[in-house]
């Protein structure tokens, strides 16, 4: 059975919908930046997986969840969120939980600015989702620098 889905690009990019609203449901989550989907990656730790961007796309869920939202990879309650675990002093690592259960980190705020694209921003830790291009060019990562222009970044879209 196909699942209809939105595509999402990382201004995260959410395709297919014209009105101002976020789109949930089924969806695809495209970087503007790299033209790359956000995709899970291999374990992270026992209880988490990395993701990246990749050529292949991960299909994703949003729902709506009072003010903010939950990401979960489509088939299964794990859920998207910003890890506590730092890359480095700027950069945080996205993660997905695995184990089912609800997390606080877990929580997105997501706007659509003037160009259809969106931002996705850790409910928690008020951080912006992004598409890097070091270490390697498919690495996800929120930013960690609270006073960055991620309107005028194309990285965040």
């Amino acid at each position: 059975m196909v699942h209809p889905f939105v595509m999402i690009t990382l201004t995260f990019l959410l395709l297919a919908h014209c009105e101002a609203r976020v789109p949930t449901g089924c969806v695809m989550i495209r970087s503007n930046y790299n033209n790359k989907y956000l995709a899970m990656a291999g374990k992270h730790s026992t209880n988490r997986r990395n993701t990246r961007t990749h050529a292949n796309p991960t299909l994703w869920f949003i729902e709506l969840e009072g003010d903010h939202y939950l990401i979960r990879e489509h088939k299964t309650p794990n859920e998207l969120y910003a890890g506590t675990y730092t890359y480095d002093a700027d950069r945080r690592h996205v993660l997905v939980w695995t184990q089912g259960n609800r997390i606080v980190e877990a929580m997105w705020e997501i706007e659509r600015l003037e160009n259809g694209a969106f931002l996705i921003r850790s409910k928690h830790l008020q951080e912006h989702m992004y598409a890097a291009d070091y270490p390697s060019s498919d690495k996800v990562f929120t930013w960690r620098i609270k006073d960055a222009n991620v309107r005028g970044n194309i990285k965040f879209h």
